[in-house]
């Protein structure tokens, strides 16, 4: 849901549903459902989210509040995947390879995107499926009505795709 008011954190803000079925928050995973089409039809905004999500710790939350831009929720395990993704289609739907070098919050979107696909791994040990522990109660559950806690094969699965997109973003900034 698009919402177009000047009291919003980002004036023309896409929430997750509306004010009569709450959820105005804009939840990462549901504003990555057009991640490939928000570039092409609302590049600007887009944008906005982008930067407006740099500036929460996506380590510990899920979600933009709709007025002041905070964060709400916990950490989901494909935030960093999701957030990757959003910079991938929308450098390359858009061409606009610049916006890798804007600073957002202390770094530049091409340092969020590397510590992006960080997150959970230490480059200095060997390269290793991460135990994500009892954070998988927050996880979709693969099996209905048990905890899918430990090493998860799909969102370890998902690590290697942000190493490859985060790759090519530092090829496309000629900073293989």
């Amino acid at each position: 849901c698009r919402w177009d008011n000047e009291d919003l954190f980002i004036p023309s803000f896409y929430s997750t549903g509306s004010v009569t079925g709450a959820c105005m928050c804009s939840y990462l995973w549901d504003y990555c459902g057009g991640l490939m089409l928000h570039p092409l039809v609302d590049p600007m905004v887009n944008k906005d989210n982008i930067k407006a999500y740099l500036n929460i710790d996506l380590t510990m939350s899920y979600a933009l509040k709709p007025v002041t831009g905070g964060p709400a929720g916990p950490w989901y395990q494909v935030n960093q995947e999701k957030l990757i993704q959003m910079v991938y289609y929308h450098i390359l739907h858009t061409g606009e390879i610049d916006f890798l070098y804007e600073e957002i919050n202390g770094k530049t979107l091409l340092d969020w995107m590397i510590y992006q696909a960080y997150v959970c791994d230490d480059p200095s040990k060997p390269v290793e499926l991460y135990d994500y522990g009892e954070g998988g109660r927050d996880h979709l559950e693969l099996r209905r009505g048990i905890p899918y806690c430990g090493i998860m094969p799909d969102v370890n699965a998902r690590r290697y795709m942000n190493y490859k997109r985060v790759y090519e973003l530092t090829c496309l900034a000629g900073r293989p």
